[in-house]
């Protein structure tokens, strides 16, 4: 592809950063979404005086774990401080194409918790939906052509009323932004594909290490005239060291592409 990944730096967590982008921190805390501070981050991650830090869990089946972020019937989504499009910027200063990386809204959906019993996580749904979709307009305001949205939560067994939520997220995102490539990893995706592959984005990425077989799986299910990509370079991470194929949704038939990028679940931190 030629791309490199922009916006997975992280000060704690990666997960947190979502939430700090999409301006849903703990209503628990108090803090001001939009004008929250890089101290009032570190009181999220850590906690203070006044409140625990957010619940830490393991990250899918990894050693590594993320904050867990916490919802509630009244939670928006309308955005925080710009930290992500700075560092986005900071990318595209240096001459280079440059392909922002996301975890996906069903994903954050799923991985996030309910501060109110019996409430139906997937109530969410359209207004996050919506919070990324500002994030993927501003995206392509600033020049960007592709976006990776992570979606490990596809190799995990989902309910029918989470799988029509993934279809239904993907239409409303289609167009509000730079071409997607959907991201897949921690093991195969076969059980979806029929799904995947009717959802509006650009690109697949799936994992090979996880699930080398599904590779036929997939190229048997493609229309001909669908491009595809094969292996040809590893994606590494703290998570996992990857080989991964990216399928290019409408590119030339025949076309082999590099997949280069993020490919794990988490997000360096400088040191």
């Amino acid at each position: 592809m030629g791309f490199l990944p922009a916006g997975d730096f992280s000060f704690y967590d990666h997960v947190l950063d979502h939430a700090v982008l999409l301006g849903c921190p703990p209503a628990r805390f108090g803090f001001d979404a939009r004008a929250l501070s890089l101290k009032e981050y570190f009181e999220l991650a850590r906690g203070s005086a006044r409140q625990p830090a957010m619940e830490m869990t393991k990250w899918f089946d990894t050693n590594y774990h993320y904050l867990v972020p916490e919802l509630e019937p009244g939670s928006r989504f309308d955005g925080g401080p710009g930290w992500y499009f700075d560092d986005v910027r900071e990318a595209l200063s240096q001459g280079r194409s440059i392909k922002p990386v996301l975890v996906g809204p069903l994903t954050f959906r799923r991985l996030s918790k309910s501060t109110k019993p019996r409430f139906d996580r997937l109530q969410l749904i359209e207004s996050l939906v919506q919070g990324y979709a500002r994030v993927m307009g501003q995206l392509k305001a600033m020049g960007i052509e592709w976006v990776q949205l992570d979606e490990p939560v596809l190799a995990t067994e989902l309910e029918p009323d989470w799988l029509e939520a993934l279809e239904r997220t993907y239409v409303t995102l289609a167009g509000h932004g730079p071409r997607i490539l959907l991201a897949t990893y921690f093991g195969g995706v076969g059980e979806h594909l029929r799904r995947i592959v009717r959802l509006p984005v650009q690109g697949i990425h799936l994992d090979l290490v996880r699930d080398p077989m599904q590779w036929s799986t997939w190229t048997a299910a493609l229309p001909p005239a669908i491009g595809w990509g094969v292996p040809v370079d590893a994606l590494r991470s703290h998570a996992c060291h990857a080989r991964a194929a990216l399928l290019a949704v409408g590119a030339p038939t025949g076309v082999i592409s590099c997949a280069q990028g993020s490919g794990g679940g988490h997000r360096r931190s400088r040191p």
